[in-house]
């Protein structure tokens, strides 16, 4: 894989395809991907994310949900946006229901996804 306008950032596969996918959006768009759930663990796809994005769901899948793997996937949901309110810290907690990501804007909005 090559391409020159990463070249200098030494991406992984799945690293690249996230950033090359956000940076292909135009502001205010909505982009839907289902990854790994380790994916979100990822502090370079996390910082991506953050500084240009706004997660606006997150739905964790069963780890059966693609027959024959034994890997938990989780279906993200993003709009791009170039403004002051992009995310600024994100933490997990374990809930009974999978994971609940606490995200904090930088105006000091709190939301919560599940």
């Amino acid at each position: 894989m090559y391409d020159p306008d990463y070249k200098n950032l030494n991406l992984k596969v799945h690293e690249y395809f996230v950033y090359k996918c956000i940076d292909l959006l135009v502001d205010k768009g909505v982009l839907l991907l289902i990854v790994p759930t380790s994916l979100l663990n990822n502090e370079v796809i996390l910082n991506k994310i953050t500084n240009e994005c706004s997660f606006k769901r997150i739905i964790n899948l069963h780890n059966e949900t693609f027959k024959n793997t034994d890997i938990c996937t989780s279906i993200i949901c993003m709009q791009k946006t170039n403004n002051l309110d992009a995310l600024e810290l994100n933490t997990r907690q374990k809930s009974t229901k999978g994971y609940i990501y606490k995200l904090r804007y930088r105006n000091n909005k709190k939301r919560q996804i599940r």
